[in-house]
């Protein structure tokens, strides 16, 4: 039988490609000094504090009053008046000449 062509040999290197984050992991807590699974433990709590932020934040936009995009009896811009690069120029023109910018 030739030299790597052993299914045993086959999962073995598969093994120990799957294996190489752990090792990976022992030598980052080796690095600072801690165990690995109290490593492994700090890493977790780091991702999951990025989600924990993530929900907050959420949270606090979702509970922001709504800004109404008309007053009360006025109707809604169509499209054309939306996108119309003349007018939007007109207004951001008149905010200048008043010292303020949208």
């Amino acid at each position: 039988m030739e030299y790597g062509s052993s299914p045993v040999q086959h999962a073995a290197l598969q093994m120990r490609r799957r294996l190489s984050p752990f090792a990976r992991a022992r030598v980052k807590a080796a690095e600072r000094n801690m165990s690995l699974s109290r490593y492994i433990g700090e890493v977790l709590r780091e991702h999951t504090r990025g989600d924990d932020e993530y929900e907050r934040a959420m949270r606090r936009w979702l509970s922001r009053k709504p800004v109404p995009l008309r007053r009360p009896g006025e109707r809604y811009l169509t499209r054309a008046e939306l996108y119309d690069r003349a007018a939007a120029r007109k207004v951001d023109g008149q905010a200048r000449k008043k010292g303020k910018r949208s």
